[in-house]
């Protein structure tokens, strides 16, 4: 239960660890669970072990040679990542990277485009400037330091291509943070992994980004919790009990990672579009999409854009969208019309917004 209830801190959770009286779901067959850490956070692996899967052992070996590949190539927080590298690189001209990381800077350009930019792949200056990086800051920046900031940023200054792998800045000072989609892909290679092994039933998790292969042997679907966006220190509790099976589900909030500049409390979601902290009243949002890498990405765009505009986007696009929205001291619901299509297991919330 240990990597359970670290998943519902995280966001997610698996929920037959909310509800202990369901069924282990794998059958006659055992469960293997794989947990650890990577990205500053954990991550939880659930595979049905069927006949012709490789040991324990061998899973486990896999499972962290491509998470330590990944985060050596995306990583914000190492000075020896590929990313590192490209963001200190000063030339204007095409930088070769990594098939991995041109694919998630394409992919990452992709949801800039379709939301307007409150997507942002070149965001990293403001994440610095605003403390919310690697060197922490409690001070709110001065106009001029962030009208400088905000220059460097915009994602149109950023090209990606996949043939041959490689990235190019408009200008020199440009500097990347994938750290919105990087997890979500981290849980999409996990889950070729595995499927490459022969697993057809298991449940991916990194730091609360889910996907889900087919569903249980007993013949049901996964069954995941979206967290309720309770401030810090408060016990965690689903809001939302959600059937999975062949799909991707991530969250984005604003209550687990702030600081307090100046009495006031910032969310750590920025908006790259004006430079400054989200300051919306929308708590969360969470995709249902076909893959964690554009659930990931999709969910940190709809939580810039807030309720209503998120939620007017969705509809144009036929996302699976859930928003949770914190209106006269209580939580209030909204859901895409896909969100509502899909199979929901859990009681009616408290308060609910029609779209």
């Amino acid at each position: 239960m240990h990597s359970v209830l670290g998943a519902i801190r995280a966001a997610l959770a698996v929920a037959w660890g909310l509800l202990a009286l369901w069924p282990v779901p794998c059958a006659g067959d055992p469960l293997v669970e794989l947990e650890g850490r990577t990205m500053g956070t954990g991550y939880s692996v659930l595979v049905c072990a069927e006949a012709g899967l490789p040991p324990r052992a061998d899973l486990a070996r896999g499972v962290e040679a491509i998470l330590a590949r990944i985060d050596a190539e995306l990583s914000t927080w190492r000075d020896d990542s590929e990313l590192a590298r490209f963001n200190a690189a000063r030339s204007t001209g095409w930088i070769s990277v990594s098939p991995e990381t041109a694919a998630v800077a394409v992919a990452a350009l992709s949801v800039s485009r379709r939301t307007g930019g409150a997507f942002d792949p070149t965001v990293a200056p403001l994440v610095e400037l605003w403390g919310f990086g690697r060197r922490p800051s409690l001070a709110e920046p001065d106009p001029e330091a962030l009208a400088r900031t905000r220059a460097r940023v915009g994602y149109a200054a950023l090209t990606a291509r996949e043939v041959p792998p490689a990235l190019r800045k408009a200008r020199a000072d440009l500097e990347l943070d994938l750290s919105a989609i990087a997890k979500g892909r981290a849980v999409d290679a996990l889950a070729e992994f595995l499927a490459d092994q022969g697993a057809r039933h298991f449940l991916v998790e990194i730091g609360g980004e889910l996907r889900a292969r087919s569903g249980r042997p007993d013949g049901r679907p996964w069954r995941v919790a979206v967290e309720a966006p309770e401030e810090d220190g408060a016990e965690p509790r689903a809001w939302a009990v959600l059937a999975l099976a062949d799909a991707a589900l991530a969250t984005s909030g604003d209550y687990r990672r702030t600081l307090e500049q100046d009495g006031v409390l910032r969310s750590h979601i920025l908006d790259p579009r004006v430079g400054e902290p989200v300051g919306h009243d929308l708590a969360s949002a969470s995709v249902v999409a076909d893959t964690a890498m554009q659930a990931d990405a999709l969910a940190t765009a709809l939580l810039v854009l807030g309720s209503r505009a998120g939620l007017r986007l969705a509809e144009e696009e036929g996302w699976a969208v859930l928003l949770i929205e914190r209106r006269d001291g209580r939580l209030v619901e909204h859901t895409s019309t896909a969100f509502d299509r899909l199979t929901r297991i859990d009681r009616p919330p408290l308060a609910r917004a029609g779209g």
